[in-house]
């Protein structure tokens, strides 16, 4: 019998390319040709290749491993902005024969001057932020633990995003008054910094416009009546298109018309009852203000409609998916009526991924040399995604040297120094590994002695109606070490036919006993005796007795934490207003970007978790009282060790 054809040897069954048991190109057995047992060519056991017992392929009792087969995705599509990162998604990728995959990916190209490389790569997915215009290709090998697969190129391409201008609320002013012309909510998808050009349109001559090329600059009207301003951005390279503001100048003495303010810009799934905003909005003399609310846009074939339009918190049950944009007026006690604000309600189908949702945080006030900490936990996204975090500042003080100072990408909350006096601006832009929100801004003013103080009036309350409620301004601040604070609350709004007023209005603690159902907004302003503070607001939501109320999640305060030590939560402060027990969800939000921390005990009211890297974890608490569920409560861990 012949070597190659010996019973057992390197042939035999599982031949390289036939059908048959075992042959390479025959169905004999024995020789390389013919019926042998065990030969290169024919059906003995063993061969290496062929469809008997135990080959590498054929249609035998064994099977042919297929290779894997590469597949990306991207987070962006085929375009992308620069300087906002890019998910590349291998999970699609396949093998027939069920085998584990391992990734390898490569950024194979990118433009000249480019210095981007990719965020790992050797998960089933990579990040890779664009720092140039051009085309940046990716490619992706998969192995099943045998062989590659070929590779798979994704391509994009990289551009700039011209700038969008924002010139603030349509407001109103005495003659004499330096008004504030507000461009710090224009923004750049690019995280570019920015600079402002204003302009007077129209009105009275004789009028002074004051630093027309700061994001925040001043106008003081000579004359009545009413003045238009544009305002366009640059980012160095594309000048956004024009926006404007309209003041209205009024005589000495005479009352001002207030400001209506229509909150921010929503991304929901269909089904989701959307609660509109209005309670930033204020009246420049104090006076109380009513609210009308009117539906100005919404799909074909949509029957949606504002339910209780003439509260500052009305709301709306998108029954389409598309777009809807509200507009508000507010009116106050002397008649004098604002101009619309809208807000835009973007509702998907339900299987559709929502767009996050940027919130930059508070204005600060600071000292020049201060460490500033900006907080972007307000941020959202409506389908629970985790969010990144991409901060720029948009313009600051000529002559500041001012960068921002990031744990990650994944940093809600990075810090810089303000080194010089004036104002900074800075955009946030989240993304959700799917999209990207629009930018979101926060302004930050340095100032080397005096500082303005800051008003918090408190997290919002839910009670009953005759039940005393205390609105706490503990949390205002002033950045002037040893500087005393007054405060001043007002009544904004009430329920028609309310004869309710706050009480202890000059001190830090006022309180609100609602008389009859509906939503109370009381605003608070402190001074330190030379500055007085932005006003802030808080909501008072009062039901009936025997109604039942939404309950009110509370994620209890920030904590700071290390490595390796373990962080409990508190959400013990969550309550319901009709005293139904309530069950708790917990979340993270977002988390630090190689972080696997998990949550024990999510639907505890004391949950905990083990930081497991450095960096912010941003942790998100709904309550439920069995028929409503709460708005989201957020709290930051910071780990820094």
């Amino acid at each position: 019998m012949s070597a190659t054809g010996d019973t057992g040897a390197t042939s035999g069954a599982g031949s390289a390319s036939d059908s048959g048991a075992g042959s390479a190109s025959g169905s004999g057995a024995g020789s390389t040709g013919g019926s042998g047992a065990g030969s290169t060519g024919g059906n003995g056991a063993g061969s290496a290749g062929g469809g008997g017992a135990g080959s590498a392929g054929g249609g035998g009792s064994g099977s042919v491993n297929v290779a894997p087969v590469a597949a990306v995705s991207t987070s962006s599509g085929a375009q992308a902005p620069v300087k906002l990162a890019v998910t590349f998604d291998g999970t699609g990728s396949a093998d027939a024969d069920g085998d584990a995959l391992s990734f390898r990916w490569t950024l194979a190209s990118r433009p000249a001057g480019s210095a981007a490389a990719l965020d790992g790569s050797a998960g089933p997915t990579v990040n890779l932020t664009p720092d140039v215009p051009g085309d940046f290709v990716v490619t992706l090998v998969v192995n099943d633990g045998k062989v590659d697969s070929s590779a798979t190129s994704s391509t994009v391409r990289a551009v700039n995003v011209a700038p969008v201008a924002n010139a603030g609320l349509d407001h109103s002013l005495q003659v004499g008054d330096t008004g504030v012309l507000d461009g710090s909510a224009s923004s750049d998808l690019n995280g570019d910094a920015l600079t402002y050009k204003w302009s007077v349109i129209a009105g009275p001559s004789g009028s002074q416009l004051i630093g027309d090329t700061q994001g925040l600059a001043q106008f003081v009207p000579s004359v009545a009546g009413v003045y238009t301003l544009g305002l366009v951005v640059n980012d160095g390279a594309l000048d956004s298109a024009q926006a404007t503001v309209r003041l209205t100048a009024v005589a000495i003495g005479l009352n001002r018309a207030p400001t209506a303010d229509a909150g921010i810009d929503q991304n929901v799934p269909l089904g989701t009852v959307v609660t509109l905003d209005g309670s930033a909005s204020l009246d420049p003399d104090g006076n109380s203000i009513t609210y009308a609310w009117t539906l100005d846009t919404k799909p074909a074939n949509s029957t949606a409609a504002i339910v209780d339009a003439s509260s500052p918190r009305p709301s709306l049950t998108p029954d389409q998916a598309g777009t809807y944009i509200a507009s508000l007026v507010v009116t106050d006690s002397s008649s004098a009526t604002s101009v619309a604000d809208q807000v835009v309600v973007t509702v998907n189908p339900v299987n559709k991924n929502n767009a996050p949702v940027a919130v930059a945080g508070p204005a600060q006030n600071v000292l020049v040399g201060a460490i500033v900490e900006l907080d972007g936990s307000g941020s959202s996204d409506a389908d629970g995604d985790l969010l990144s975090y991409s901060w720029s500042i948009t313009s600051k003080p000529a002559g500041s040297a001012a960068q921002l100072s990031f744990i990650d990408a994944y940093d809600p909350a990075p810090t810089f120094m303000a080194d010089m006096p004036g104002v900074y601006v800075i955009g946030l832009v989240v993304g959700d590994g799917k999209t990207y929100s629009t930018q979101a801004s926060v302004t930050v003013t340095a100032a080397p002695g005096n500082v303005a103080p800051v008003a918090n009036a408190g997290d919002d309350v839910s009670t009953v109606v005759l039940n005393t409620v205390s609105l706490s301004g503990a949390l205002s601040s002033d950045a002037n070490a040893g500087d005393t604070l007054t405060y001043a609350w007002t009544l904004v709004s009430s329920p028609t036919g309310s004869a309710a007023v706050p009480g202890n209005t000059s001190n830090v603690t006022a309180t609100l006993t609602p008389d009859v159902p509906g939503i109370y907004v009381v605003q608070l302003v402190v001074s330190d005796g030379t500055l007085s503070s932005v006003p802030d607001s808080v909501v008072v939501t009062a039901g009936a007795a025997g109604v039942n109320l939404a309950p009110v999640a509370k994620a209890g305060p920030r904590q700071r934490s290390a490595i390796g030590q373990t962080v409990t939560l508190d959400g013990s402060k969550s309550y319901d207003p009709n005293g139904t027990p309530v069950t708790y969800a917990w979340k993270f939000k977002s988390k630090p970007k190689k972080s696997t921390a998990t949550l024990n005990g999510a639907t505890t009211v004391a949950p905990t978790f083990v930081p497991d890297v450095r960096g912010n974890y941003v942790v998100q608490l709904v309550v439920s009282d069995g028929q409503f569920t709460s708005v989201a409560s957020s709290v930051m861990i910071q780990v820094r060790r």
